[in-house]
């Protein structure tokens, strides 16, 4: 999903949860033999305002980070000038100079380059690959003694929250050379059911419960003209050439009680790859009928995903698997293509009497990291720090820091952090507002998402996106009282970056699994052709692949 959602939450309260070695901070003087300085403007604990400067004199770092497109500024300011780089001079004493930045597969590409010329930053927001080979080469520095030292509590707390399990996928060798970058991921990646309501009440047909009721809405969305223009120009579900991701089939093999892209207990505890377990095959098999039958877009396997939401705007689909950001794109465009266009989220329907759980992938975007050698590693959580002080703190700054206008100023922070529970609280706000009309205790964050929920209701088409993330028949509706409630979550079993062989191997047998399951949706290669698939995979690199990330898995 391109477009982030503005909204501010405070910080859940802490679990106090053991295993984690984040809080020695009389190991972490020793273990750099006196490297962590004492600063002028240092925090107790229990404060949040800075009684001087952090640095005095300042400091000036060098910077590489990812920009994105929605990255817009106020006339005559720039990444190195607006709120948060006066905030970074002004209250700790830190210049950041950007040596380069970049977007999408170019930053990529770009840190190709700079790490094949030692053209590296103080400071770093790396791609997992690119970070895995710097930790590997003894490039970057430990960063646990200073988080151990300066991290405040409330970041301390974010990273405890999950058991620690993101904190420690930033281990290579059992060194934190890296600290993962929270996002908000309490089922805000799991897969939904979106369905067009305005065809579905033309038609006259129940809400999808079952994994049958979808086959029958797909088949009326296709051969019952649900636009009722006279043409058969529609099809039942909404898929791309990738298989996977938004607007992928995810969804769709959950419901079969197949996970493809995670790892999974095969039963004995040992870990197994989704993707070549049995449950696929039957899942599989019906997709190969669907296509037959025209209830897929016959050109989905040539289909980038912007090129199917495309086809969704323009009114020929009726159904699509989606995270939670959907309504947000396409699901937006299509409303504001079509006055009638109405679409709502179910939990993924089972094709049998055992609910269907759904896929939480364990998902790193980038890892904050400092070159070794750099003068002030801890420079790096004096940052982020200040962004939770900033933007989820008691005493958070919305216009300043977070948005204005258009201006998507948390884009401009250097550690773009949030609490791992963000959204869902947000909608937990918005539930409890909408029963009881009290709204004294909405943070501004929570006050923008109720706005479009009331918007939306008032009729403004424009707020539908943000309102059918978090009203109350929304994404988080479904996550919340479905998914979380029934406990129907299958997570992935792997939370580590890469193994060696997997490093090596991903994009060959990704390209191995897409390409064979396209062919069996097609019908250009039979159904058994899955058992060949599993084999190849297995000799491919996949056997080696289970053994590394079996013995990743066990316990630091």
């Amino acid at each position: 999903m391109t477009k982030r959602l503005g909204w501010i939450v405070l910080l859940l309260s802490v679990f106090a949860l053991p295993g984690i070695t984040m809080f020695q901070d009389k190991e972490a003087d020793q273990k750099l033999g006196g490297r962590l300085p004492d600063l002028h403007g240092e925090r107790s604990a229990s404060q949040n305002a800075i009684k001087h400067r952090l640095y005095d004199p300042p400091i000036e770092i060098t910077a590489i980070r990812q920009t994105n497109n929605n990255m817009l500024f106020k006339e005559g300011e720039s990444l190195e000038h607006n709120d948060w780089s006066r905030y970074y001079e002004n209250r700790l004493g830190i210049k950041l100079n950007y040596k380069w930045t970049g977007s999408g597969v170019s930053y990529v590409h770009k840190w190709n380059v700079a790490i094949a010329s030692d053209d590296l930053a103080d400071l770093m927001v790396l791609p997992p690959s690119q970070f895995e080979q710097l930790a590997r080469e003894g490039r970057l520095e430990n960063m646990q003694p200073y988080f151990d030292k300066y991290a405040f509590p409330a970041l301390k707390e974010l990273y405890a929250s999950d058991g620690g399990k993101l904190y420690r996928a930033g281990r290579i060798n059992q060194i934190q050379y890296g600290i993962p970058r929270p996002i908000s991921s309490m089922g805000d990646g799991s897969p939904l059911l979106f369905v067009r309501m305005d065809w579905l009440d033309r038609l006259a047909l129940p809400e999808p419960k079952t994994m049958q009721d979808m086959f029958e809405i797909m088949e009326a969305f296709t051969v019952r003209d649900p636009d009722g223009n006279g043409a058969a120009d529609t099809y039942g579900l909404a898929v791309h050439k990738d298989l996977y991701g938004s607007m992928g089939l995810e969804g769709f093999f959950n419901g079969y009680h197949a996970y493809p892209g995670l790892w999974v207990d095969d039963g004995t505890g040992r870990l197994v790859y989704g993707s070549i377990q049995p449950e696929m095959k039957p899942a599989l098999a019906k997709l190969r009928e669907l296509y037959a039958s025209g209830r897929l877009d016959p050109e989905f396997g040539v289909k980038t995903f912007a090129k199917e939401s495309e086809l969704l705007v323009s009114g020929k689909l009726g159904l699509m698997f989606g995270t939670m950001g959907a309504p947000l794109y396409p699901l937006q465009d299509a409303v504001n293509a079509d006055p009638a266009a109405r679409w709502r989220p179910f939990p993924i329907p089972s094709t049998d009497e055992k609910p269907a759980k759904v896929n939480r992938k364990f998902y790193i975007s980038e890892i904050f990291a400092v070159r070794k050698g750099a003068a002030h590693p801890e420079a790096l959580i004096h940052l982020m720090n200040a962004h939770l002080d900033n933007l989820y703190g008691p005493d958070a700054d919305w216009r300043a820091y977070s948005q204005e206008g258009q201006l998507q100023k948390y884009s401009y922070s250097f550690t773009n952090i949030e609490p791992l529970r963000k959204n869902m609280d947000v909608y937990t706000a918005v539930r409890e507002v909408l029963r009881t009309g009290d709204m004294t205790s909405l943070n501004q964050d929570q006050r923008n998402a109720f706005d479009q929920v009331i918007a939306y209701r008032n009729g403004d088409r424009r707020a539908f996106g943000l309102a059918t993330v978090f009203n109350e028949t929304g994404s988080f509706s479904v996550i919340s009282g479905s998914y979380v409630e029934q406990d129907l979550f299958m997570n992935d079993g792997f939370t580590g970056l890469n193994t060696p062989t997997l490093a090596a191997k991903r994009s060959l047998l990704g390209s191995l699994e897409t390409e064979m399951f396209t062919k069996i949706i097609y019908g250009a290669a039979s159904l058994d052709e899955f058992d060949a698939f599993v084999d190849a995979w297995r000799r491919s690199g996949g056997e080696q692949i289970t053994a590394e990330i079996n013995e990743a898995k066990a316990p630091d």
